[in-house]
């Protein structure tokens, strides 16, 4: 592949995850949606999570639009049609939550835009996954995404804290959807501009290819050690919703300042990413940066315990921020390189669903503990939490009997091809 076309990839990566950073409901939306339930419907920690938890289901199905994506192309388009599609879709989707007050629509214009943003994200990782064993590029491509979706991150922190401290609740979320409407626009623009798609009309040839890609998929013990792994990494009690019932309540944190650690999060995390792409992603060994990964993550997670003012606070949101993306990308890259060809699209989704669900699951089985077992002690959940990541290292035996080398060097023939 000639540089040029790896500019105009890296360019398509950073401004449409830069824009899913911002549409998806844990972006712009997520603290303004949190405040209204909070404040105008008095839910806790544990309803909250609970009722939100309907939004996972088009994340958790991710594997069926990759199906889709590989098998039937869309006007001979597998991604560049698709991705068109779905952003209009979560456009429209975002408009319709801009005028509505009701929980049940509320929740079902979330629902749309749920749909539109994790399709387009299993393109967008589909794209990522093709042209990355292509080029030998992936940990790099990871990289840029996970960069631009982290500066986008630090945006809708500090606009979602100021929406919330300015703005009565509803209003708040009205003035989010809104903003947020211009993220799927301007992916629309950007896959028009940067994705370069040959014509590939469904034919039987292709579905037996995709067929075999499925099964590669199926007996590859690289995907299923994976997939494991994945499982067990997420699934283990979260803190996200705790947490923010913890700043508000207990440290008596204003809005604004809740959002302002967000976003110092958030610029944690393209610190990682760029320590990420520029220091590790071609100097250590997949096992090793899963070792790494866990190391980190069991630091972080203990680390919450040190805050109790606004200062640590900062400090520790940088400093996990950070750490928090290193352990992100390194787990993301196991599971790219783990995707059988062929069906790229549908692997890395089936891979990112299972880690989506278990996600999930953590965030209720944390929540559940802060309010019903641990009487909104922030402490002990935390601890349990560390204590479930040290365990992913009985993983690393089974990881490195699969793992894959170090990025590969793109052949002399692929530098030379569009």
């Amino acid at each position: 592949m000639k540089k040029s076309a790896v500019s105009q990839l890296l360019i398509f990566f950073a401004l449409a995850y830069f824009a899913q950073g911002i549409g998806q409901y844990s972006g712009l939306i997520f603290q303004p949606l949190t405040y209204f339930l909070k404040e105008v419907l008095h839910m806790n920690a544990s309803q909250i999570t609970t009722y939100l938890s309907v939004l996972i289901i088009p994340w958790a199905i991710k594997p069926i639009y990759g199906l889709i994506s590989d098998c039937l192309p869309l006007f001979g388009l597998r991604r560049k049609a698709y991705l068109l599609l779905m952003s209009l879709i979560s456009a429209c989707a975002f408009l319709w939550l801009s005028g509505v007050t009701a929980i049940s629509a509320i929740i079902c214009a979330l629902f749309i835009t749920a749909v539109g943003t994790a399709f387009s994200d299993v393109l967008v990782d589909a794209v990522m996954v093709e042209r990355g064993q292509e080029t030998g590029m992936t940990r790099h491509f990871q990289g840029q995404q996970w960069l631009w979706f982290n500066i986008a991150g630090v945006v809708t922190s500090l606009a979602g804290g100021l929406l919330c401290q300015y703005l009565p609740p509803a209003s708040a979320l009205h003035m989010a959807a809104l903003i947020a409407m211009l993220a799927p626009l301007s992916v629309m623009v950007t896959t028009w501009l940067f994705v370069k798609e040959e014509k590939t009309p469904a034919s039987v040839a292709q579905l037996k290819a995709t067929a075999k890609g499925l099964g590669n998929a199926i007996r590859s013990p690289a995907l299923w050690t994976a997939t494991a792994f994945m499982v067990f990494w997420k699934l283990h009690p979260g803190f996200g919703m705790p947490l923010y019932y913890h700043l508000s309540d207990h440290l008596q944190f204003s809005q604004a300042l809740i959002g302002q650690l967000n976003a110092v999060h958030s610029f944690g995390h393209i610190l990682g990413a760029l320590i990420f792409s520029h220091l590790l992603a071609d100097r250590m060994s997949t096992v090793n940066l899963i070792k790494l990964a866990i190391s980190l993550s069991v630091v972080a997670t203990l680390a919450y315990l040190a805050m109790n003012s606004p200062l640590t606070a900062f400090v520790l949101y940088m400093f996990t921020g950070a750490i928090a993306q290193i352990a992100s990308l390194a787990i993301y890259t196991m599971a790219a390189e783990a995707c059988p060809k062929q069906a790229e699209a549908f692997t890395f989704a089936l891979l990112m669903s299972f880690c989506n669900l278990a996600g999930q699951g953590s965030q209720i089985i944390g929540s559940q503990l802060y309010d019903n077992v641990f009487q909104h002690q922030l402490a002990p959940v935390i601890v349990i939490s560390a204590i479930c990541a040290a365990a992913c290292f009985l993983f690393v035996p089974l990881i490195a009997k699969v793992s894959t080398s170090p990025t590969e060097k793109p052949t002399e023939e692929s530098t030379e091809t569009v």
